[in-house]
C-alpha cells in the first residue's frame, strides 16, 4: 500500500477540499451509458467474462484519474499508486460476500487472479467487509437484473472517501422517438419521452450498460473516469492503459456504485 502524501501548499484543490470537508454529505452521483457492443460481440472468441472484464476496465479507469486514487484520514490526504478493487459477489443461496482484487494492468493476469479469488469467495467464508483499515480500495457492484440510471448508496458518514461504482444490465441501444423522429430526451413513466413520444427499442443498435459513479466531490473526475473506461471496453487493446488528463479535482467525490 504505497502512496504519496499530498502537499496542501502545492495542491490546487486544497481550498475546495477544506470547504467540502464541512459538509454532512459531501458526495455526488454521476451516471452514463457506456457502449459495450465490441465487448459483447467478441467475448466468446476472446474467452472474456463480461463481469470480470468490467471490473478490470473500471480499475483501469480509476488508475487513469489520480484524484480517484486519493484518500484522506483526518487532515492527511494520500494519493495511492495502486488500488484494490472490492466487488460484491453474489452467492447461490441469495447471500453475498465482498472480495478484494489487486488491480493489474495486464488484463489476462488480472482476469485469472479475479477468477480464482471469486471462486474462493463463493466457496464460503466471512462477509469480508472493510473495517476501515483498508484505504487504497474502490467498491464495485453489479446489478445485472436491472437497467437503471440512478442508484444511491449507504454511507457511514462524511469522512468516507472511497469511490463506489455500480453497473447494471447490458441492454440494446434505445432510441426515443418523438413524432416519428429520433429524440435524445429521457423517457418518462410509461415508456414515453418528456415530449410525448413513445420509447422504443432499437434491435440494431449498440449494446449499452449504465455505469454509476458515487464519490466525494472531485471536479472533473467523473467524466475522466467514464472516458477511460469506455476507451478500455471498446477501443484500447487489452494491454493498453488509457491516457486521460482530468481537470483539477477536489477530494470530495465518490463513485456511485453501490454495495448491497
Amino acid at each position: 500500500m504505497t502512496g504519496t502524501i499530498v502537499d496542501f501548499n502545492e495542491w490546487p484543490r486544497a481550498e475546495q477540499f477544506r470547504f467540502f470537508r464541512t459538509f454532512d454529505r459531501p458526495h455526488y452521483a454521476t451516471t452514463v451509458r457506456l457502449d459495450v457492443s465490441e465487448l459483447m460481440a467478441r467475448r466468446k472468441d476472446l474467452g472474456l467474462s463480461p463481469f470480470r472484464h468490467a471490473i478490470w476496465a473500471i480499475g483501469a479507469g480509476l488508475h487513469a484519474v489520480p484524484e480517484l486514487c486519493m484518500r484522506f484520514r483526518d487532515e492527511v490526504v494520500t494519493r495511492f499508486d495502486t488500488l484494490l478493487l472490492s466487488s460484491t459477489i453474489p452467492l447461490d443461496n441469495g447471500d453475498f460476500r465482498y472480495c478484494y482484487m489487486q488491480y493489474d494492468p495486464d488484463r489476462a493476469a488480472f482476469d485469472e487472479f479475479a477468477r480464482q479469488t471469486i471462486e474462493k469467495v463463493k466457496a464460503g467464508g466471512p462477509l469480508g467487509a472493510n473495517d476501515g483499515t483498508i484505504a487504497n480500495v474502490a467498491y464495485l457492484s453489479c446489478l445485472p437484473w436491472l437497467d437503471y440510471t440512478s442508484l444511491d448508496n449507504a454511507l457511514p458518514g462524511p469522512d468516507d472517501c472511497i469511490p463506489r461504482i455500480s453497473w447494471g444490465k447490458i441492454v440494446p441501444k434505445r432510441r426515443w422517438l418523438r413524432h416519428g423522429h429520433d429524440h435524445p430526451g429521457p423517457p418518462c413513466a410509461g415508456g414515453r419521452t418528456a415530449g410525448g413520444g413513445v420509447l422504443r427499442g432499437d434491435p440494431g443498435g449498440a449494446d449499452r450498460i449504465g455505469l454509476i459513479l458515487h464519490s466525494q466531490r472531485r471536479a472533473g473526475s467523473g467524466a475522466a473516469l467514464f472516458a477511460a473506461i469506455q476507451a478500455v471496453v471498446q477501443r484500447a487493446p487489452p494491454s493498453q492503459r488509457p491516457r486521460v488528463k482530468p481537470g483539477a479535482a477536489s477530494l470530495r467525490t465518490r463513485p456511485k456504485p453501490s454495495r448491497p
